[in-house]
């Protein structure tokens, strides 16, 4: 639907139509020339006056510059508020791209060999056939530096080791103190069983119990007392071998070698320490026991 409005310019007519279905107004001159004057998405609005000529007077033209700008000032309030009801469309960001992390360290494992011996007072070598070894983490290689405390330090493997070892040795002397009579033979063996032995069981246990596998390494000795261990085991394929210890991961530093078994006539105990650095084989030689006792003839 239209609505036509004639107005008489310098003599000359023109046509103004206003479209109430849709949204152009158009002006179409006596020369069929036809020109758009705006656009927008809100019905246009009809405002009806009466056909009438220009009138030259000062009032008449206040009255149609009135109208002029009323028509225009509701259009662009109707216009604004078409605006604001299509919304503003937000702007698309780039996506911010995941921080790269840092790569994995993993160090290549290595490995530690030795033989464990006993000599005799006439000199003679009596290998430990058979024996335990076991490997307990006691730290990193590196000391921390001058005037640097730990708050909360932490307790690895050997730690509790040696914490068992003086515990074994308090039961020990009480249990002695009880039985002035016993043996010297029957001491020796007492502190090889309810100390050192019991020492590694426990430690052991305390690895298991706080999931703390990784700080220990076991294997046996052959006959000629020799043993091979690679830190992580090759059978452990789960394992690695990183800078810092964890649930999951081995890690080089210092490590407390602890073997027990028995040489010629002699069970015997060996405590030593070795430092494991990444990708290198480590010899050690073990030839003086920490403890030993000659066999009891029930054995």
């Amino acid at each position: 639907m239209q609505d036509q409005i004639d107005e008489e310019q310098g003599g000359g007519k023109s046509v103004r139509e206003i479209d109430i279905e849709g949204s152009q107004l158009r002006v179409r001159t006596q020369h069929g020339t036809e020109l758009s004057r705006f656009s927008t998405e809100i019905a246009a609005l009809v405002f009806p006056y009466a056909e009438e000529p220009y009138n030259l007077s000062e009032s008449g033209l206040k009255r149609r510059f009135q109208m002029k700008s009323l028509i225009a000032s509701l259009f662009l309030v109707f216009w604004s508020a078409g605006l604001s009801a299509q919304g503003t469309v937000p702007l698309k960001r780039a996506p911010i791209p995941p921080a790269k992390s840092a790569a994995k360290r993993i160090l290549q494992p290595a490995t530690v060999s030795g033989y464990v011996f006993a000599l005799t007072a006439g000199g003679d070598i009596k290998p430990a056939r058979m024996a335990k070894v076991y490997l307990f983490y006691a730290g990193p290689a590196e000391k921390p530096a001058s005037g640097l405390v730990e708050k909360s330090p932490t307790i690895f493997a050997a730690d509790e080791f040696k914490r068992k070892v003086l515990n074994g040795e308090d039961n020990v002397k009480t249990s002695e103190a009880d039985e002035p009579y016993l043996k010297d033979l029957t001491k020796c063996h007492d502190t090889l069983v309810y100390v050192y032995q019991w020492a590694i069981k426990e430690t052991l246990h305390w690895g298991n119990d706080n999931q703390l596998i990784t700080q220990f390494v076991f294997g046996d000795t052959d006959e000629d007392g020799r043993f091979e261990i690679t830190i992580p085991p090759q059978d452990q394929k789960d394992m690695t071998f990183e800078s810092t210890p964890s649930k999951t991961a081995f890690a080089p530093g210092v490590y407390l070698i602890a073997v027990s078994g028995s040489a010629g006539y002699n069970d015997a105990v060996w405590i030593d320490e070795v430092i494991v650095k990444p990708g290198e084989t480590v010899k050690v030689k073990l030839a003086a026991p920490t403890k030993a006792c000659l066999k009891s003839s029930s054995e």
